[in-house]
């Protein structure tokens, strides 16, 4: 396990944490993302090049199966999001995960990430109905709650309440981090959606879009990971717990 002492909080430490976990620990993520996102991603493609493919007479209907398609391949596409913290963590507190543990702990959050994520997204919804800024305030003081449910084995309300715990007092800190992560996880996909419209439909379908959704998949709970462990570290002074837990 390793050692962290406390400390100042450091804003790059959060990224250089998710950064080096994935370049030491990537290929114990790759069945996950095979498993969770590339393949459903790849099949809903197939499916909407051949078996469901627009037909102009039915435009509705054939919105509609895309919708569909999107938000099950979506859904599924949760399971990675506990495996990438899941290895992330496992690192950075010195418990290196092997692929079928990452595997499994995806299976396993599937559902709590789920209750986290609705829980998360309706709150913010209804708190930036009027203006924005308390819905932003939320986010930033819940932005690390679905590594403290998968890290620490905290339930949909406890994750919520401990990562109001660990921002507290570095809000506006994780609030740049946010928006500096919000920038690394969204340009890749903007700039690949771009070059996209001018390739084949197959290559979209196919290739591009299962790669901006991995893209995303990896690099939003990887961020969000490395700040967690740096917001302990500077609280608590470091993952023990989290050790403990793929121990």
């Amino acid at each position: 396990m390793t050692t962290i002492e406390m400390g100042e909080f450091q804003f790059g430490r959060g990224f250089s944490n998710a950064f080096g976990s994935l370049r030491q620990d990537f290929g114990a993520l790759l069945p996950s993302i095979f498993l969770y996102v590339l393949g459903p991603q790849f099949a809903v493609g197939l499916l909407h090049l051949t078996v469901l493919p627009v037909d102009p007479a039915n435009p509705f209907g054939a919105m509609l199966g895309v919708i569909g398609e999107n938000i099950l391949a979506n859904l599924i596409s949760l399971a990675a999001v506990g495996s990438v913290i899941a290895v992330v963590g496992g690192r950075l507190a010195g418990a290196p995960l092997s692929a079928q543990s990452a595997i499994s702990v995806g299976i396993r959050k599937f559902l709590p990430i789920w209750g986290v994520s609705i829980a998360r997204t309706f709150a913010v919804a209804i708190a930036s109905f009027i203006i924005l800024a308390p819905g932003l305030f939320l986010f930033t003081m819940w932005y690390v709650a679905v590594p403290a449910l998968v890290l620490e084995d905290e339930d949909v309300f406890g994750s919520l309440s401990r990562s109001a715990e660990l921002t507290k007092g570095h809000r506006w800190p994780v609030f740049g981090y946010l928006l500096l992560a919000a920038v690394m996880i969204f340009l890749p996909p903007f700039i690949l959606g771009a070059v996209s419209i001018f390739l084949p439909g197959a290559i979209d379908e196919l290739i591009v879009t299962p790669l901006v959704q991995t893209l995303t998949v990896v690099l939003a709970p990887s961020l969000s990971t490395g700040l967690f462990h740096e917001l302990k570290r500077v609280r608590e002074g470091g993952g023990t717990q989290v050790a403990n837990i793929f121990a």
